[in-house]
């Protein structure tokens, strides 16, 4: 028995709950919903949707790669700073790589020293250009 209304519920009111019905009911409610059948009304999750921390998190690397690359760039004279740029973005292409595919094949040892590896060089990276903010 549910216990405290929420939303349009009242009285005497039907209500379902997509996990505990069959899909095809839930699907056919959902889509008469979309349709604008009165009667039927959706309550809102209390709960907020996660975030997409792998999104959020890669990001935050690409934009922590950009701003090493442009303070590296200031730095360096023109034939060094693109030999050492260029080999820098390229094992921090090839560690965001290996990252993606512990995550999808969910090897969780191998991405932890992934992270590992890759937060390490991104803070050799900013410590070493802290000098020129």
């Amino acid at each position: 028995m549910m216990q405290g209304y929420a939303g349009p519920v009242q009285q005497g009111d039907m209500v379902v709950r997509a996990n505990e019905v069959s899909p095809g009911i839930t699907s056919l409610l959902a889509k008469q919903n979309r349709r604008g059948a009165q009667g039927i009304y959706e309550l809102p999750s209390a709960k907020q949707p996660a975030p997409n921390y792998y999104n959020m998190a890669l990001d935050n690397v690409q934009n922590e790669i950009r701003t090493a690359a442009q303070t590296v760039n200031a730095m360096a004279p023109e034939g060094e700073r693109l030999a050492y740029i260029n080999q820098l973005m390229d094992g921090l292409h090839d560690s965001l790589n290996s990252i993606y595919e512990n995550l999808v094949d969910r090897d969780f040892d191998s991405l932890n020293k992934e992270l590992t590896a890759l937060m390490s060089s991104l803070k050799d990276i900013k410590e070493s250009t802290e000098d020129d903010y």
